[in-house]
């Protein structure tokens, strides 16, 4: 049976911590709620804690080289088919529909959830 003592000073790596959402597949279970709306580990991040503003910082700078990388990628796949499409002489606005096609298919939808994070 768990206790209520932390095995790991950080909330993220201790034993017995569930979180929002967390499902018991079988039996029953008693919680205790440490932390509600802004100072949960989200609300801290979202809202830019002084004391994890390093972490903080770190965070938005990997989702903005992820967004980066990813819209990069998205829009030189969707150039190089639109040449290819060009080469096999397809008109050219339909080539241009295709590639435009292609970039929104290649950006994923995680996208508009980091940015909702970061902004």
């Amino acid at each position: 049976m768990a206790t209520v003592e932390a095995t790991s000073e950080n909330p993220l790596e201790t034993h017995n911590m569930v979180f929002c959402g967390t499902s018991a597949l079988e039996g029953a279970g008693v919680g205790v709620v440490l932390f509600t709306g802004d100072d949960t580990l989200l609300g801290r991040i979202t809202h830019g804690d002084e004391n994890q503003a390093d972490d903080v910082a770190l965070i938005l700078s990997d989702i903005d080289e992820f967004i980066q990388i990813t819209a990069i990628s998205a829009i030189c796949v969707g150039v190089v088919y639109f040449v290819a499409a060009l080469i096999i002489s397809n008109p050219a606005i339909d080539s241009l529909v295709f590639m435009i096609g292609i970039i929104v298919a290649l950006v994923p939808e995680a996208i508009t959830s980091t940015v909702t994070v970061r902004y």
